[in-house]
């Protein structure tokens, strides 16, 4: 049951980011607003980017429905 569930995520993973293979310069910059109303919210330096990996995580978190922001 584990590896189907790590399976699924990873494939349902993949298919996301093939989605956003091109993003436009108005998706781009909502995306940047998006991240730094989050860092706001979250208590830290609005201007802080996100690494590859926070948002591979946030993505996984998103999908099966959880949220494990601190």
């Amino acid at each position: 049951m584990k590896k189907l569930f790590f399976v699924c995520t990873i494939l349902l993973s993949v298919l996301v980011a093939c989605n956003q293979r091109n993003p436009g310069p108005f998706e781009k910059a909502g995306e940047r607003a998006d991240e730094i109303g989050d860092n706001i919210a979250e208590g830290k330096n609005p201007l802080h980017k996100k690494s590859t990996l926070e948002k591979a995580g946030e993505a996984v978190d998103e999908t099966i429905g959880t949220d494990n922001r601190r």
